[in-house]
Protein backbone atom coordinates (compact mmCIF):
# COMPACT_ATOMS: atom_id res chain seq x y z
CA UNK A 1 0.00 0.00 0.00
CA UNK A 2 1.18 3.39 -0.79
CA UNK A 3 2.17 4.64 2.38
CA UNK A 4 2.27 8.51 0.83
CA UNK A 5 -1.36 8.36 0.32
CA UNK A 6 -2.07 7.16 3.49
CA UNK A 7 -0.16 9.55 5.01
CA UNK A 8 -2.37 11.89 2.73
CA UNK A 9 -5.20 10.63 3.85
CA UNK A 10 -4.71 10.63 7.52
CA UNK A 11 -3.36 14.05 7.21
CA UNK A 12 -6.95 15.05 5.99
CA UNK A 13 -9.03 12.73 8.92
CA UNK A 14 -6.88 14.61 11.30
CA UNK A 15 -7.67 17.81 10.31
CA UNK A 16 -11.02 17.71 9.55
CA UNK A 17 -12.18 15.70 12.40
CA UNK A 18 -10.11 17.79 15.13
CA UNK A 19 -8.22 14.67 16.04
CA UNK A 20 -4.06 14.27 16.54
CA UNK A 21 -2.67 13.53 13.53
CA UNK A 22 -0.92 10.53 16.00
CA UNK A 23 -4.16 8.82 16.76
CA UNK A 24 -4.86 8.20 13.44
CA UNK A 25 -3.54 5.36 11.05
CA UNK A 26 -4.49 2.88 8.20
CA UNK A 27 -6.79 0.41 10.60
CA UNK A 28 -8.50 4.20 12.05
CA UNK A 29 -12.79 3.21 11.24
CA UNK A 30 -15.58 5.58 11.47
CA UNK A 31 -16.04 3.88 14.96
CA UNK A 32 -12.74 4.25 16.33
CA UNK A 33 -13.21 8.68 16.55
CA UNK A 34 -15.89 9.82 18.39
CA UNK A 35 -16.12 12.90 15.58
CA UNK A 36 -16.51 10.36 12.78
CA UNK A 37 -20.44 11.02 12.96
CA UNK A 38 -22.28 11.72 9.94
CA UNK A 39 -21.46 15.08 9.31
CA UNK A 40 -17.74 14.32 10.15
CA UNK A 41 -17.61 11.95 7.54
CA UNK A 42 -19.31 14.39 5.04
CA UNK A 43 -16.19 16.74 5.84
CA UNK A 44 -13.82 13.72 5.24
CA UNK A 45 -15.60 12.83 1.93
CA UNK A 46 -15.72 16.50 0.79
CA UNK A 47 -12.17 17.61 1.91
CA UNK A 48 -11.11 13.87 0.27
CA UNK A 49 -12.49 15.16 -3.06
CA UNK A 50 -11.05 18.84 -2.92
CA UNK A 51 -7.67 17.44 -2.01
CA UNK A 52 -7.66 14.74 -4.94
CA UNK A 53 -9.52 16.72 -7.55
CA UNK A 54 -12.21 14.13 -8.39
CA UNK A 55 -16.30 13.24 -7.25
CA UNK A 56 -17.03 10.27 -5.11
CA UNK A 57 -20.12 8.61 -5.93
CA UNK A 58 -23.08 8.85 -3.32
CA UNK A 59 -23.66 5.25 -3.37
CA UNK A 60 -19.79 5.23 -2.15
CA UNK A 61 -19.71 7.32 0.67
CA UNK A 62 -21.13 4.71 3.14
CA UNK A 63 -18.21 2.01 2.26
CA UNK A 64 -15.59 4.93 2.94
CA UNK A 65 -15.80 4.46 6.39
CA UNK A 66 -12.23 3.82 7.20
CA UNK A 67 -8.85 5.04 6.48
CA UNK A 68 -8.04 1.71 4.41
CA UNK A 69 -11.70 1.98 2.81
CA UNK A 70 -10.46 5.38 1.45
CA UNK A 71 -6.85 4.31 0.50
CA UNK A 72 -8.07 1.53 -1.14
CA UNK A 73 -10.47 3.26 -3.35
CA UNK A 74 -7.87 6.07 -4.37
CA UNK A 75 -4.85 3.38 -5.15
CA UNK A 76 -7.73 1.70 -7.67
CA UNK A 77 -8.87 4.57 -9.05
Amino acid sequence: MNDQLVDRVADIVSRELRVPRDSIDLSTTSADVENWDSLGHLQVCMAIEGEFGLTLELDLLPELDSVEAIVRHLDAG
